[in-house]
Parts: structure tokens; C-alpha cells; sequence
């Protein structure tokens, strides 16, 4: 698991943490109730709240970079 290699804690977020944070693009997770997931997650958990990279797939693994 990359968390584990790169020596970080894996976190999960609860869906109100998630769709308190905006999403700058749709998702598919809508059919979820969330309205991102990605650049909403990455918002949530930074310190500054300021996207840096909106969500980018590489392959079946999306992220989005936030500070």
C-alpha cells in the first residue's frame, strides 16, 4: 500500500467531512451523495485549504494535490 510505503497513516473520512469541502470538478461519486471525492479530500485534510492540482487519474487511481 503506498500509504505504508511512503511511511504515512491511511485516513478515512466520514461523507459530511467530505461534502463540507467544495469539489472543483464533478465525480461520479454523486451517485454516492458526495459530490467529489479526490479534491474534496485533499481540501479537508490540508492546512492552508488551497488546491494545487485538481484531480488527475492515473489509471484506476485518482489524486489531487492540495496545500
Amino acid at each position: 500500500m503506498a500509504a505504508g510505503i511512503l511511511g504515512k497513516q491511511l485516513v478515512f473520512l466520514d461523507p459530511e467531512s467530505i461534502n463540507s469541502q467544495p469539489a472543483a470538478s464533478g465525480s461520479a461519486a454523486a451517485r454516492l451523495g458526495l459530490a467529489g471525492v479526490c479534491e474534496p479530500c485533499a481540501l479537508f485534510l490540508s492546512k492552508e485549504k488551497k488546491l494545487l492540482m485538481r484531480k488527475k487519474a492515473y489509471g484506476r487511481v485518482t489524486v489531487a494535490l492540495a496545500r
